[in-house]
């Protein structure tokens, strides 16, 4: 009886959920030329742009594929002094595609969501600054990857959430980011088991945001003037001051026997073997 009605409250959850935030989620008219994620090289600066804005730049194991070759790639370029992670369309990116999280087994879902934490370990070994440049929407997963970057700029337009538990899932493997970054571990608490979104003001203010920036020409102004301070200083020494600092991050995030991205990974498939969540899954396909 418990089972049941945690699954008819979890969809009528979900069908709430999809009709308030059905405009975030549906295909607009974009057309996407030069497949999902671009790679430019401008000098000093590289930037990867997620560049499917029809699907909202859903993160899918394709997508996670071209962020890490690219990751790799640059990684060598000792020529490279900051790296920007952007986006074409109205956001960052939504998620993953929760059509594709239909009727999975496990050996599925730990891949998936492994795939993304493996980025985000790969964004801070990256020997020079990433900067998440965020004009629009940065949602579930999306948001785990824009507070997996060492800096969060975005426009006032943008906005982030971590709304997993309205579909069913919970933000586990999202929480780490997002933890690790907000200055209000009761915020943090609240975002999570709401699913409320918050403006980039607000995302500032909780410390998941370094800068606001009114427009996109805004936007590029406010990063240029940080690219032009890593010009300036050592590279080797820069690369060298990011190892300690995310070392000693580790060192106080660290505990038991378990790192805490297995634990989230581990949790997060758990939850989508779960009706609740299944049913998320294919109330929001029938919605598309």
């Amino acid at each position: 009886n418990n089972l049941i009605m945690r699954v008819v409250y979890s969809r009528r959850l979900a069908s709430v959920w999809i009709k308030n935030h059905k405009k975030y989620y549906s295909s607009v008219n974009h057309k996407v030329e030069g497949g999902p994620v671009l790679l430019e090289l401008n000098s000093s600066v590289a930037r990867i742009t997620l560049n499917n804005p029809a699907k909202r730049n859903l993160l899918t194991a394709d997508v996670l594929d071209q962020i890490s070759t690219n990751l790799n790639q640059l990684s060598t370029n000792n020529d490279i002094r900051v790296l920007l992670i952007s986006n074409k369309g109205p956001a960052l990116s939504s998620g993953h595609d929760l059509k594709d999280m239909i009727q999975k087994d496990q050996s599925y879902f730990h891949t998936l969501f492994s795939h993304l934490t493996h980025v985000g370990s790969q964004i801070q070994k990256f020997p020079v600054p990433v900067i998440a440049q965020i004009n629009g929407m940065a949602f579930a997963a999306g948001c785990q990857l824009a507070l997996s970057c060492d800096m969060v700029y975005a426009t006032q337009k943008s906005s982030f959430a971590v709304p997993g538990i309205k579909l069913g899932l919970f933000c586990h493997t999202p929480s780490v980011a997002l933890l690790n970054s907000i200055n209000s571990t009761k915020k943090g608490f609240e975002l999570l088991f709401s699913g409320d979104s918050v403006t980039a003001e607000e995302a500032e203010e909780l410390g998941l945001v370094n800068k606001v920036a009114k427009d996109e020409e805004d936007l590029e102004r406010i990063t240029n003037e940080f690219v032009e301070k890593m010009k300036r200083y050592s590279r080797s020494v820069v690369k060298l001051g990011k190892e300690s600092f995310y070392q000693q991050l580790e060192l106080k995030r660290k505990g038991g026997s378990k790192d805490v991205n297995d634990l989230m990974q581990d949790f997060m498939v758990r939850n989508a073997m779960m009706k609740e969540a299944q049913y998320g899954f294919e109330s929001f396909a029938k919605k598309q």
